[in-house]
């Protein structure tokens, strides 16, 4: 059995933990509505650390990949996204490059995580997630 995950950040090809989808089949770009994504920035180095996606009630969309990934790396998902403190595991309608809509497990982060912190940065978002560094304005 598998399922589909709709990912857009480490998991993304090229990425840091892309491996976690070695075994599962790139089922093509897509996008998610109503879901924004910020980057969540070290406070000392301002070197991103990782990419949350969020809630928001304007017209967000979120750009990432669709995979088919087996039923036995869902274990291991739910560790390296810290479900649920950090995400909760979400589906959620993501539509394909090509029109399609399909079911998709989605990482959110956990609302009450994330409501206070502040070192979350825009993400923006005409291309993929890639890791930026940012200069302090002095």
């Amino acid at each position: 059995m598998s399922f589909n995950l709709f990912t857009y950040g480490t998991l993304l090809k090229g990425n840091p933990n892309d491996f976690y989808l070695s075994t599962s089949k790139y089922m093509g770009d897509g996008k998610l509505d109503g879901i924004k994504l910020f980057d969540y920035i070290n406070s000392k180095t301002l070197k991103s650390l990782y990419p949350v996606a969020l809630e928001v009630e304007n017209g967000s969309e979120l750009i990432g990949e669709v995979y088919e990934v087996p039923d036995m790396m869902l274990p291991y998902l739910e560790q390296l996204e810290g479900v649920p403190t950090l995400y909760t595991r979400e589906t959620r309608d993501v539509t394909l490059s090509d029109g399609t809509m399909v079911k998709c497990f989605v990482y959110i982060g956990n609302p009450a995580t994330w409501r206070y912190v502040n070192m979350l940065i825009d993400y923006p978002m005409e291309h993929k997630y890639v890791q930026y560094q940012y200069e302090v304005e002095k």
